[in-house]
């Protein structure tokens, strides 16, 4: 059983992961967001930019992985509790954390009993930018919910990150 919270949206999902190993990919883009699942855990993984986000001036992130929980009752929606951002981005780290930042703003309240952690994978990551107002800002953002922010430097031999 999949969990969809934006039904009325008719979000299309990538599938219902259960299995160890979930990958989040744009054929556009070359990085790869790599995460295990060793305890199986329930995960959705939907497309935003064109998906769930259709404006073409907002700032969308590309990937959005909520961990659910089935409800007992059937009849009942499932329960998000950890939301992931995902943006997979050249070298403009400035640009990624604003689109991860946007993202939030529109997607979060319809999943706001999840947690919400930004994920971004980068080519390359120029080190000033690392310390800039809008990494700061989404480090704060997500902290302030409970989650976590990171960056990773593509890498296809990367070690996923265990969820």
């Amino acid at each position: 059983m999949s969990c969809n919270p934006f039904k009325p949206k008719k979000a299309e999902w990538d599938k219902d992961f259960t299995r160890s190993k979930i990958v989040a990919k744009d054929p556009h883009s070359s990085p790869v967001y790599k995460a295990a699942n060793p305890s199986a855990k329930n995960f959705n993984l939907f497309k935003v930019d064109g998906n769930l986000i259709h404006s073409t001036t907002q700032g969308k992130c590309d990937f959005l992985l909520i961990e659910f929980q089935r409800h007992q009752d059937p009849t009942k929606d499932c329960i998000a509790l950890h939301s992931y951002f995902i943006e997979l981005k050249g070298t403009d780290l400035k640009k990624a954390t604003e689109q991860v930042y946007q993202s939030m703003l529109v997607l979060h309240p319809t999943i706001a009993t999840s947690i919400p952690h930004a994920r971004i994978v980068l080519k390359k990551v120029h080190t000033l930018a690392v310390n800039s107002s809008e990494v700061k800002r989404l480090t704060a953002f997500v902290k302030q919910k409970g989650g976590t922010y990171a960056q990773y430097s593509f890498n296809d031999n990367s070690t996923p990150e265990v969820l």
